[in-house]
């Protein structure tokens, strides 16, 4: 299920494609396996060569079933030679024949002949010496040792220019020997004399068109192996189809004339050939009965048990010559096979299953052509390559496993789309619960952190104060406190790096320290070492706390500051009318377990104004992208000088909303505002 959820998306894209190709592969497929060489014109004692394509050299030869070095001479009289027809197989005029005989036959050429020229000439059997007016140009094999084979081999061979007499009579002589017992002579393939350059484009033609219909049977097999693996109905026709198609590029290799790109190794090449064809037999009977609804009977289990008989018998034979009762089981059974096949089409057909009809015609151009291939093989019908002529039907029966998968690839998706709707709304519900539990347990958290912030401040003679804290989330690292002691005020601003739980989850840690240990330590660098200890403790994924820490004696007026990588605040003085920045060199907490950070101090006076912040506020971004900055955050402090502490702190939250443009702000929004009021003006709020 998993393998088919995966993948019919990528089957369909290729079915479809392949459908849209197979008219034109069939077309291409055509062409190929119906070009060949010109026809001679005509039977006369002499051939008129071209000398600008491929003149045929099929047609009536004189052969003599006899040996003698004068019979390649030009000059000899072979007048009284016995005719046969090329390519034939020898034994059809000499039947008890086994020895070696000689073809000759005439070619003319014209009198501007003085280009090179090449012979091809098909399968011959089954070793030969080939001479002109003479010469010998070229020899496959060997006429005296009969370990030395050439059968199923194109010869090709070079005629110089210096051989050919223009105008005149040129005697082509072949001398054979035959070393099987049911095959001898100018047997099957093409044969033809033409310019050195078309030969060449004709041999690379041939080479081409056994690597086409190798790619394409391999693709074929490659294709059905892949759909097999999805469990439908088909998967077993499937499998065996696609073992029929890899067995048939097996064949082509070993059968045609790639292979001695390679090596000259005969025998082992012709075995493995007849090996797959026999396999790929085997497995095309039950194909068959599969794709017509019908079961393997007695009879097909017997047919395919003697074509298995067959084959073993050739791995335990090791001479081809005897190989011919194994060979002409192999071929009953094609024949079986294809009767077979053909009588389930008539009976299709007969009951008028027209919606198969396209099935029918490509599996009978199949078994018609594998029924003609075997009749070729024994030089019943004439020399053909029906063997690639049977792809274009196989192409076409490929439609009808196209067509099933592509139905089992539409079922698989619907079936596929309803179970993912499903598995999305069950995972859109867990959720949407887990996510109205987090939102629970924010508002938890956030009501918690909004109780551990100070409230209202203390009331402290001299000082007034107010505060705002805003996170960016529901909760956040932004975090302010004061203590009132004995003769002094004490208060902190903090920035945790981050936002959102784990802020604030060492906001926390970072303020109950403060608290426990404000009231001990005397001086406010040693209880940021404090507090630097526990958030080195506490911090993890490099997080840190940047920190403001201030004492303001309520007598002297004199505030102690230290900072760590915070802000520096700003502090208003009513008798100038400027603001400064009390700046004090620092580094955040959490980093390192020692404390870097200096302290200074500086005196108040009535109507200062203090203004502790976080960089949020600073960091206010407009529409444009444009930072709030500390300029205008003095000029603010400046103008609102006349306002008391609540109302400026106010003030400065509707300024930076009608900055931002909206109510949310990018980052927490921290700041505490600490009027000095003048003894006239009474106890004020606190810091």
């Amino acid at each position: 299920m998993r393998f088919r959820k995966r993948n019919f998306f990528a089957c369909a894209m290729v079915s479809g494609y392949f459908m849209r190709m197979l008219p034109f592969i069939c077309a291409m497929l055509l062409t190929v396996s119906c070009s060949g060489t010109s026809p001679r014109g005509s039977d006369s004692g002499v051939v008129a060569v071209s000398s600008h394509g491929i003149t045929s050299l099929e047609g009536t030869w004189r052969v003599r079933a006899a040996d003698s070095p004068a019979f390649a001479s030009p000059g000899f009289d072979d007048a009284g030679w016995d005719r046969v027809a090329v390519p034939g197989n020898l034994m059809d005029l000499y039947p008890a024949h086994t020895g070696v005989a000689w073809y000759r036959t005439s070619l003319r050429f014209g009198e501007a002949a003085m280009q090179p020229y090449a012979l091809v000439l098909g399968r011959i059997s089954d070793a030969d010496e080939t001479w002109f007016n003479g010469v010998r140009i070229g020899s496959t094999g060997s006429v005296e040792d009969r370990t030395r084979h050439g059968f199923d081999r194109t010869r090709v061979y070079y005629v110089p220019a210096r051989l050919i007499r223009p105008g005149e009579a040129n005697v082509l002589a072949v001398r054979v020997r035959g070393y099987l017992t049911d095959s001898a002579g100018l047997i099957w393939g093409s044969y033809g004399i033409g310019p050195f350059a078309a030969i060449q484009r004709h041999v690379f033609s041939g080479l081409a068109a056994d690597v086409l219909f190798i790619g394409i049977y391999g693709f074929i097999a490659a294709f059905f192996l892949i759909f097999s693996m999805m469990p439908t109905r088909l998967a077993g026709a499937q499998r065996s189809f696609a073992f029929v198609a890899l067995f048939l590029a097996a064949y082509i290799f070993c059968a045609g004339q790639i292979k001695y790109l390679f090596t000259e190794h005969f025998f082992t090449f012709h075995l493995v050939q007849y090996l797959v064809g026999i396999a790929g037999t085997i497995l095309l009977l039950p194909l068959i009965r599969t794709i017509y609804g019908r079961k393997v009977g007695t009879v097909d289990r017997i047919v395919m048990a003697a074509a298995g008989l067959a084959g073993a018998s050739l791995i335990l034979i090791p001479e081809i010559r005897d190989w011919t009762v194994p060979r002409l089981a192999w071929h009953a059974v094609i024949l079986y096979c294809a009767a077979t096949g053909l009588a389930h089409i008539v009976v299709s057909l007969g009951r008028r299953e027209w919606d198969r009809a396209y099935v029918d015609a490509g599996f009978a151009v199949i078994f018609a052509a594998a029924a003609l291939e075997v009749l070729r093989a024994n030089s019943v019908v004439v020399d053909f390559n029906y063997l690639r002529f049977g792809l274009a039907g196989l192409m076409v029966s490929i439609a009808f496993f196209l067509a099933d998968q592509l139905g089992m690839i539409r079922q698989i998706e619907a079936r596929a789309i309803v179970e993912l709707e499903a598995k999305v709304a069950e995972r859109t519900a867990e959720l949407r619960a887990r996510s109205e539990t987090i939102d629970r347990q924010l508002e938890i958290a956030r009501l918690i952190q909004s109780r551990l912030m100070p409230g209202e401040p203390p009331a402290v003679p001299g000082f007034s104060a107010y505060a705002v804290c805003i996170p960016m989330d529901r909760v956040g690292g932004d975090f302010f406190d004061y203590h009132d002691g004995d003769g002094k005020i004490h208060g902190i601003v903090a920035d945790v790096s981050g936002h959102g739980v784990p802020g604030a989850f060492l906001a926390l840690i970072t303020k109950m320290a403060f608290q426990s240990f404000v009231s001990t330590e005397p001086t406010n660098r040693g209880l940021m070492e404090v507090l630097n200890r526990y958030i080195c403790q506490a911090t993890v994924q490099s997080n840190f706390v940047t920190v403001c820490m201030y004492s303001i004696d309520k007598e002297t007026l004199e505030i102690r500051y230290v900072s760590a990588g915070h802000v520096s605040p700003l502090l208003y003085r009513r008798a100038t009318g400027e603001c400064e920045e009390l700046d004090a060199r620092g580094r955040a907490l959490g980093w390192q377990e020692s404390v870097h950070a200096e302290e200074k101090s500086t005196r108040l006076a009535a109507g200062d104004r203090l203004l502790f912040y976080t960089d949020g506020v600073t960091e206010c971004r407009d529409g444009g992208g444009g930072f709030f900055g500390a300029d205008r955050l003095r000029a603010f402090v400046r103008g609102c000088a006349h306002l008391p502490a609540q109302e400026c702190a106010l003030s400065l939250m509707r300024t930076l909303r009608d900055f931002t443009g909206r109510e949310e702000f990018e980052d927490d929004v921290t700041f505490v505002v600490v009027d000095i009021l003048s003894s006239a003006d009474g106890p004020g709020g606190g810091p």
